[in-house]
Formats: C-alpha cells, sequence, structure tokens
C-alpha cells in the first residue's frame, strides 16, 4: 500500500492546489511504467516533493492504475488524478522541501 503523508482531505487540497497550472514534470508512453520512468520520477520527487505525471494515450496503465502504481513503488503518496494526469507527493527527508519552483516563470 502507498504512503499516506498527509492528515487530512484539506490538506491534500491545499498540496493539489500548489499543482494547479503546472505542466506535468514526467511523461509515460507506450513502454508503461519502465525503470527510466521510475528512476525519473524517483529524481523529480527528491528534487521537488509535489509532481504531476501525464499518462498518454498509448500507455498500457491509465492515470489511476499507472498513478497507484508509482505511489507503491516509490513511497510517495496519490494525491489524485484528473484525466491522464496523476498528482504525486512525498515529502524530503530532511525536513519541508522549498517548492518555490513550482511557481517560477
Amino acid at each position: 500500500m502507498a504512503e499516506r503523508y498527509t492528515r487530512n482531505g484539506a490538506e491534500r487540497a491545499s498540496l493539489r492546489g500548489e499543482l494547479h497550472g503546472e505542466a506535468p514534470v514526467l511523461q509515460v508512453g507506450r513502454e508503461g511504467l519502465t525503470a527510466s520512468v521510475l528512476a525519473a520520477a524517483e529524481e523529480a520527487l527528491a528534487a521537488r516533493e509535489l509532481i504531476k505525471v501525464r499518462f498518454g494515450k498509448g500507455c498500457p496503465v491509465g492515470a489511476g492504475e499507472g498513478g497507484r502504481l508509482l505511489a507503491e513503488r516509490l513511497a510517495a503518496e496519490l494525491l489524485g488524478t484528473i484525466g491522464r494526469v496523476a498528482m504525486l507527493y512525498r515529502p524530503r527527508e530532511d525536513g519541508p522541501g522549498d517548492r518555490s519552483e513550482l511557481h517560477q516563470e
């Protein structure tokens, strides 16, 4: 089962709000969840804490199933899905992360 880092629905909604307007940092294509996709997602979560992942039309898994699988394999929390996009959260081990880069243009 995937980790649960948030305390309640309001906290999850707040985190989803931080991702609003942000582009997905990773796209999963026809090959599905490959080792390189997992490595890229791991790197992105380590750097940002909050990420969006787009599951392409040709992807063998949808955003719901793919998001759950990513969350389990990366010890992250699936905040939700919208269409073909999954939103993942994993706090940094060294304390609260700086998510200010999410709002830079």
